[in-house]
C-alpha cells in the first residue's frame, strides 16, 4: 500500500508542476484578458486547502509581471476592487 501511495503522490507532484508549468507560460494572457475590459471576471472553484491560495498567488503574479510592471501590491489592490465588484468570484470548500 505505501508504494501504492508513494506513485500516487509522485503522479500527483507531476501533474502539479505540469499545471504550474502552462500557467506560468500563459500568464500573459490571463492578464491580458483581465485587464482587457472593465467587465472581465475571474472565478474560481474548488479546493480551500491550498488549491484557492495558489491560484490567488499565481494571479498576483500574472498581473504584476504582465500589467503592473512588477508590483504585486498593485495586482492585490486590483483583485481586491474586482473582489469589491463581484468580478472576482472564488467558491472555494475545504
Amino acid at each position: 500500500m505505501a508504494a501504492g501511495y508513494c506513485q500516487l503522490a509522485a503522479e500527483a507532484r507531476r501533474e502539479r508542476e505540469e499545471k504550474e508549468k502552462e500557467w506560468a507560460a500563459r500568464a500573459a494572457e490571463v492578464a491580458a484578458l483581465v485587464e482587457s475590459s472593465e467587465d472581465s471576471r475571474v472565478y474560481v472553484c474548488g479546493d480551500g486547502g491550498g488549491m484557492a491560495r495558489d491560484v490567488h498567488a499565481a494571479l498576483v503574479d500574472a498581473l504584476a509581471k504582465h500589467a503592473f510592471a512588477g508590483d504585486e501590491a498593485k495586482a492585490a489592490e486590483k483583485l481586491a476592487e474586482m473582489t469589491k465588484q463581484g468580478r472576482y468570484v472564488r467558491d472555494i470548500w475545504s
